[in-house]
């Protein structure tokens, strides 16, 4: 196993060039499979724009899958094919077990992938991200965890959120205030290439729900908004085509477009994040 580490994931942008040429498309261009783990650290926590964002959708637009050919075959893939087939993983996992899982994944495969994790700095010590060894046990990597809490009856909910990494925990908490038992939280582990027929399974049993929401602490023109947008609409759409939703709305909550990958004072920061959850659970 070989890790390639960032202090922080922005310090790859000097490496734009070789990932380009080596690790997105190596494959394609000369038939070598890689199984290089980039590990690079992500996440909306305050410190300023070169400590805040490692550029996942940059990583993102790099991926060879294409939704449009699920548009036109009708057709959902899901498990071992898709990644097979296509040229890089990304994910953001959000507990110690999945991350265990996804390295342990990565090498028992007879064939190799680039794996990009975006691991977040605020999960590193945050005790909820932990895992019992029970957790570190379970059988396999999570693509997708479905809601956690047990009390929420998928009937009776009124939104649902879809997340990854470290906003869930921010969306938890934020639930946790509200007490609001209506809205089921969705944590995508990893992001490319979307699991289709596992997103699929999850949401038909939100039935009555008519809020579907993509949560990202990131900019609207960043994190993984602009390649999920797509996937999600047009599972959703299959899902009320069939008769398993009713009409639904969907939509982004996420920070404004910005040039800058977060801004410069620990105040206005904390006064975007209380703005982007209190627009979560607007309704």
């Amino acid at each position: 196993m070989t890790i390639w580490e960032a202090q922080f994931g922005d310090f790859a942008n000097g490496a734009q060039i070789m990932i380009d040429n080596f690790i997105a498309s190596a494959e394609t261009k000369w038939g070598l499979q890689s199984g290089l783990i980039m590990s690079l650290p992500h996440g909306m926590d305050g410190q300023g724009p070169e400590h805040s964002s490692a550029r996942m959708e940059r990583y993102l637009q790099q991926m060879s899958d294409s939704w449009t050919s699920l548009t036109k075959e009708k057709v959902m893939t899901f498990g071992y094919k898709p990644i097979k087939k296509n040229n890089m993983q990304i994910v953001n996992v959000s507990n110690a077990a999945n991350l265990f899982h996804l390295y342990r994944r990565q090498l028992r495969r007879d064939y190799r992938k680039p794996l990009i994790n975006f691991v977040n700095k605020k999960l590193l010590k945050l005790r909820d991200s932990t895992s019992s060894m029970d957790e570190m046990g379970q059988e396999r990597f999570m693509t997708i965890y479905d809601e956690a809490d047990k009390n929420i009856n998928p009937k009776n909910v009124k939104k649902v959120v879809l997340c990854t990494g470290q906003a869930y925990y921010s969306a938890l908490e934020k639930r946790k205030e509200l007490q609001r038992n209506d809205v089921a939280i969705i944590r995508i582990e990893e992001i490319a290439p979307f699991h289709y027929n596992r997103f699929y399974n999850y949401m038909e049993k939100y039935s009555n729900c008519k809020d579907f929401v993509w949560f990202q602490e990131e900019h609207r023109n960043s994190g993984a908004w602009t390649y999920l947008s797509p996937r999600i609409q047009f599972t959703l759409d299959l899902l009320k085509k069939e008769g398993k939703l009713q009409a639904f709305n969907f939509s982004c909550v996420s920070r404004r477009n910005s040039a800058s990958p977060a801004v410069g004072q620990k105040k206005k920061h904390d006064e975007e994040q209380a703005e982007i959850l209190k627009e979560l659970y607007r309704n």
